[in-house]
């Protein structure tokens, strides 16, 4: 139960960015012809400016820079790089609330996923329960089923903090 827990906050970090960072471009693939995708850190050195709010992207080669503006246009994130010689600078954009909507409809199917996998793992110990109820007490048998129903609840209630905690992280 613990690993569906540590899996849910792994994906709500991943999948559900509240900053932007120059780390958010390494998944970026830039189609540079021919067919042939290479990764945007392959091609480019990437960071942060806090003052201007924007990541700024130093192409490694000259000519695969509009290549790699391209690339980044297409993410779906709203952003839009220019390009001042080998040197792309990408405004990072403020959440809209249709975007913070979005963000907080993503963490609660995530946080259902993990409710899910949470009642299939109470399911399969249950299971187990029953299969080796044999030459075991009623009373055992009744205070191991609680017992497993307790650390599912327990695990649960954790889901809904770890929800509640990222919404409240969005809507900041």
């Amino acid at each position: 139960m613990e690993d569906v827990l540590e899996e849910m906050s792994e994906e709500l970090a991943a999948k559900v960015p509240l900053r932007i960072t120059s780390g958010f471009l390494d998944n970026i693939v830039v189609d540079t012809g021919k067919g042939k995708k290479t990764p945007l850190y392959e091609l480019a050195q990437v960071k942060t400016n806090s003052e201007s709010f924007s990541i700024e992207v130093q192409s490694n080669f000259p000519n695969a820079t509009k290549l790699v503006a391209a690339a980044i246009s297409d993410t779906g994130f709203n952003m839009q790089p220019t390009i001042k010689g080998s040197t792309i600078t990408v405004p990072i954009p403020l959440a809209s609330s249709d975007h913070r909507s979005s963000l907080e409809k993503l963490s609660k199917s995530i946080a259902n996923k993990a409710k899910d996998a949470l009642r299939k793992v109470r399911q399969r110990g249950m299971v187990e329960i029953r299969n080796n109820k044999e030459g075991q007490s009623k009373d055992l048998i009744h205070r191991v089923e609680n017992q497993v129903q307790q650390l599912t609840d327990h695990y649960n209630g954790k889901v809904d903090l770890t929800y509640d905690k990222k919404v409240k992280e969005i809507n900041k």
